[in-house]
């Protein structure tokens, strides 16, 4: 993670790259790619949002909806660690499998929470916004213009590379992504 500022500016951001705890998180579920990377998209942004908090709180970014994505979380702890989970319906995501996928077509009609709390203290703070963005970046970007008041862009990439040799075929996750802010100015 690299934070930055841009000089004589108000605008500040941070740039990831993320490989190795992708691949733990995923390499424990058998997602479709499809919906490991939304997983993945969403395990970059909050580690991104994680970065700025104290070592006592935690960030939980959550997707509920009434489509194939049922539910998506994604923390991010005090200490840097992440975890990830995507509740779905298979059944429902076989039958549109073939047809090129975007976000809005996996969610439905839903929300998304981004809660920020102190499990020591027990507070907390949280902002909902609907799903109604074409992506997961819109979204946050909705997020950030009208619960933190402050311009926010997300662009974040995920992707699985196979390799293989004679023991096994295993996908090796790997992502990145920037968050540039507009600062208010003093």
């Amino acid at each position: 993670l690299f934070p930055f500022m841009i000089a004589e500016s108000n605008f500040r951001g941070k740039i990831i790259r993320l490989g190795n705890s992708l691949d733990q998180i995923l390499g424990k579920h058998d997602y479709p790619d499809y919906i490991s990377d939304i997983l993945a998209q969403l395990l970059i942004i909050v580690s991104m949002l994680g970065d700025n908090l104290k070592s006592d709180y935690m960030i939980t970014i959550q997707i509920q909806s009434d489509g194939i994505l049922k539910l998506v979380i994604a923390d991010y702890f005090g200490n840097g660690k992440i975890r990830g989970y995507v509740k779905w319906d298979k059944e429902e995501y076989d039958k549109v499998k073939t047809k090129s996928l975007e976000f809005a077509d996996l969610v439905g009609k839903g929300y998304m929470a981004v809660t920020t709390s102190n499990p020591k203290t027990s507070e907390s703070y949280q902002g909902i916004v609907e799903l109604k963005s074409q992506s997961l970046e819109d979204c946050l970007q909705e997020y950030f213009n009208n619960s933190e008041q402050t311009q926010t862009i997300f662009k974040v990439f995920a992707e699985a590379t196979n390799t293989s040799n004679k023991k096994s075929s295993k996908k090796n996750w790997v992502g990145g992504g920037i968050m540039v802010q507009k600062m208010p100015i003093k």
